[in-house]
């Protein structure tokens, strides 16, 4: 063992010395073990087999270039995942976002029919003017929280400030959904959360995603001034 590397002249051999659990393979002669590395810590390793020895201790330092630079490649890759990630997720409610959202349309099954709950959260506002915008947050990932569990990540969608989308994907009928809708509105108020919800049904995708999502959004945007009115008398 040198550097972190290390070199097995008879590869099953060494395998039963350090009783590893590896299957022995008749076809390997021998071995090197030689670190991926970055920023000088050992990530982990890679292993090539059948290797010329002398080539090895002569290009030694072409191997610690070699686990450099693989490890550097990780962290590139690391980081793509997270700028991906970040450009398709909210970043308050780990909700998906719009980019997220129209990410997934292209892989909803046109065929089946789906559900839309828009929402758009009432008295976020007053909320920030009174008492700050960190309460104002706490109200919005109070109501993120609760669609998170109650419908999962691949059916949540923060559209921008108040506003949020809930798919219900495959659902009986139009029935089903105006049902959810009560259901939730029900648990919603029951925690003191107000938002105006608009339900909408469609087993027809053919007129586009946004032609439905547009009706969904009418028919919150209705119910939202009905809330207002309402509030208004009392």
């Amino acid at each position: 063992m040198a550097y972190g590397y290390a070199y097995a002249d008879d590869f099953n051999a060494y395998n039963r010395e350090k009783g590893l659990s590896i299957p022995e393979d008749p076809s390997i002669r021998n071995s090197v073990l030689c670190p991926v590395s970055i920023n000088g810590d050992v990530i982990g390793f890679y292993f090539m087999t059948n290797f010329n020895k002398e080539i090895f201790q002569q290009e030694k330092a072409s191997f610690i270039y070699l686990g450099n630079f693989l490890g550097s490649i990780l962290v590139q890759k690391n980081l793509l995942k997270k700028v991906d990630w970040e450009a398709k997720h909210d970043h308050l409610t780990r909700m998906k976002n719009r980019s997220g959202l129209y990410e997934k349309v292209e892989a909803i099954d046109k065929s089946k029919p789906l559900g839309y709950l828009s929402f758009d959260m009432n008295d976020l506002k007053v909320i920030n003017d009174t008492y700050g915008h960190e309460a104002g947050d706490k109200y919005i990932t109070s109501l993120s929280d609760i669609l998170l569990e109650r419908y999962g990540e691949e059916a949540c969608y923060r559209m921008g400030g108040d506003e949020f989308l809930v798919l219900l994907y495959n659902p009986e009928n139009a029935i089903t959904v105006m049902r959810e809708e009560k259901s939730l509105q029900e648990e919603l108020t029951k925690r003191n959360l107000s938002c105006a919800i608009g339900s909408y049904y469609t087993n027809d995708l053919k007129k586009g995603f946004d032609y439905h999502l547009n009706k969904a959004d009418e028919i919150m945007y209705k119910n939202k001034a009905a809330m207002k009115k309402l509030a208004s008398r009392n």
